[in-house]
């Protein structure tokens, strides 16, 4: 059975010190005049984002999406967040963003293109946390089969025992 919880990453960015690169300039275009911005870094991705407050006081983050998660501590959980967002869980306690590619998203609870997408990098991730996304691998049905299953409502979390069991059913 997975687990629910909120997921929170703010504490592991930090203000840029820097002028804006050319990348960030592209993600500080969701503020707009109305909104405050602040340009943030992630120092364990090495990816920008940026905190947007809204007039009415909302706060949403846009990060950026890495391509490899850079670690080598294996994958301890899958967390699948309200909105889409994947975050994969390390053994030395590291918080990532899914890898995704440009175009192919992620995400759950339906027989799409992104749940596909999904369950062939959680298949990848488990045996190499280094790995790329992938942009057309068949997963393991099993895997495919939970992922499709799973809730889209609140938060859901898989643990690395879940995951090879799903893999190899």
């Amino acid at each position: 059975m997975p687990s629910c919880e909120r997921v929170d990453r703010s504490s592991a960015t930090r203000p840029a010190d820097q002028p804006p690169t050319v990348l960030e300039r592209l993600l500080l275009e969701h503020v707009s005049e109305i909104d405050r911005g602040e340009l943030l870094y992630d120092d364990a991705s090495g990816c920008p984002a940026v905190r947007r407050t809204d007039h009415l006081g909302k706060v949403t983050v846009y990060a950026c999406v890495p391509q490899r998660i850079a670690t080598l501590a294996p994958l301890a959980e899958v967390v699948l967040s309200r909105g889409f967002t994947v975050w994969i869980r390390t053994s030395d306690g590291g918080l990532w963003l899914a890898p995704a590619l440009p175009g192919r998203g992620l995400s759950w609870g339906y027989s799409g293109g992104g749940p596909y997408a999904l369950a062939a990098l959680l298949d990848r991730l488990l045996d190499d946390i280094t790995g790329p996304p992938v942009a057309y691998e068949k997963p393991p049905s099993g895997l495919l089969s939970l992922i499709q299953a799973t809730p889209q409502e609140g938060t859901i979390t898989y643990n690395r025992a879940q995951l090879p069991a799903a893999r190899a059913d």
